[in-house]
């Protein structure tokens, strides 16, 4: 039986690879700038520092790959599986991840500023001092997600689920929140300069004593409602 396909280093930018089986490919460093590779099949490929500026990911199968420091910037993965992925340090500045399965996935590092994650599963994702400023994050599921240190700035975070997420020291100036839900949440020493929380509820006194907001920040004032059960 023949290896698995080698495209180490090899050019292969604006091919179409749709539905084709990759599974194990090297494709170390491979340039892939504008490459269709919806549903293609990389279980287990090695995307490390890959080049998949403008890639369309929609429906690929990618589990176990290794997509570490790879460069996905404005990539497309509408409602693709990238559950427990390794994202670290990976470039999505601008990517499409709309409905997008994100859970349990190693974003640590990863740069996704201007990246839409609309309504994306990100549910016990690891992404620790990722920069999502600007952000589409409208209707994400980030509950027990671990966000310390990330950079949220300007993000769009209405109707996001964050409960028992992590924020400590989380920038979150200028972000919207109307509406989504903090119960149990961590925003100990959160920066929440001109951030909109109108509309963000709790449900009973016991979830929202769990929310540790910074010192001295009044979340009643900023438009929080506490909600009888």
């Amino acid at each position: 039986m023949p290896g698995p396909l080698d495209f180490q280093n090899r050019d292969l930018s604006g091919a179409d690879l749709k539905r084709v089986d990759l599974t194990r490919a090297d494709l170390r460093g491979a340039d892939l700038r504008g490459v269709d590779l919806t549903q293609a099949i990389l279980r287990y490929a090695n995307i490390h520092g890959a080049i998949l500026e403008k890639a369309i990911l929609s429906g690929a199968h990618l589990f176990g790959s290794n997509l570490y420091a790879a460069d996905l910037t404005s990539a497309t993965f509408w409602r693709t599986n990238l559950s427990g992925a390794p994202l670290i340090c990976a470039s999505l500045n601008g990517a499409r991840l709309i409905e997008a399965n994100l859970s349990y996935a190693v974003l640590i590092g990863a740069e996704m500023e201007d990246a839409n994650l609309w309504c994306a599963n990100l549910k016990y994702a690891y992404l620790q001092e990722a920069r999502l400023s600007g952000c589409n994050l409208e209707g994400t599921n980030l509950m027990h997600a671990i966000l310390d240190g990330a950079f949220l700035v300007d993000a769009e975070l209405s109707g996001a689920r964050l409960d028992y997420a992590s924020l400590s020291k989380v920038d979150l100036s200028g972000s919207n929140l109307e509406g989504a839900s903090l119960i149990n949440t961590d925003l100990s020493e959160a920066i929440l300069n001109g951030a909109n929380l109108e509309g963000v509820e709790y449900y009973s006194e016991s979830s929202w004593r769990g929310t540790k907001w910074p010192d001295g920040f009044d979340p009643i004032k900023a438009g929080a409602i506490l909600q009888e059960e």
